[in-house]
């Protein structure tokens, strides 16, 4: 078995991941959100009008994340839900004026976030990491254990 050691790929992974969270955290908090509800935003501005379950598929979490995000944005002013014009049952969510007006901040805010991650990588070896990466959440999603 391998021993996670501090210069393992997985514990340095987990590093990135943590930098990363806690630099676009650092970045979030003058905006009033926490990390991970920019991506409810960022759905909603692609596409208003979304249902919440295909909120959650889209950003690959469980449906009582979004419910969590979704009442934290809806408190905050920034969405609100509407019946589907179509199936009452249905409640779609929705970007407010303040909320689209987070939008492009939010949108530099990962433009800067991810600048300062290649910083001092060549186009070359950008592309590589990314497609490394990609392989590597690849590899896991066809492996995952089903329990």
């Amino acid at each position: 078995m391998h021993n996670l050691s501090d210069d393992s790929l997985s514990a340095l992974l987990v590093q990135v991941g943590r930098a990363h969270r806690s630099f676009a955290e650092a970045q979030l908090t003058p905006l009033g959100l926490y990390p991970g509800q920019e991506f409810v935003l960022l759905q909603l501005a692609n596409q208003s009008a979304i249902a919440q379950s295909e909120l959650a598929e889209r950003m690959c979490v469980e449906a009582p994340t979004v419910t969590r995000s979704r009442q934290r944005l809806e408190k905050a002013g920034l969405v609100y839900r509407q019946a589907d014009s179509e199936d009452g049952r249905i409640q779609r969510v929705h970007l407010t004026e303040q909320g689209a007006a987070l939008i492009q901040p939010l949108k530099n805010i990962w433009a800067e976030l991810e600048r300062t991650m290649l910083t001092d990588m060549s186009a070359a070896e950008q592309a590589l990491f990314r497609r490394l990466l990609q392989q590597a959440l690849s590899n896991l999603q066809q492996n995952q254990p089903h329990f």
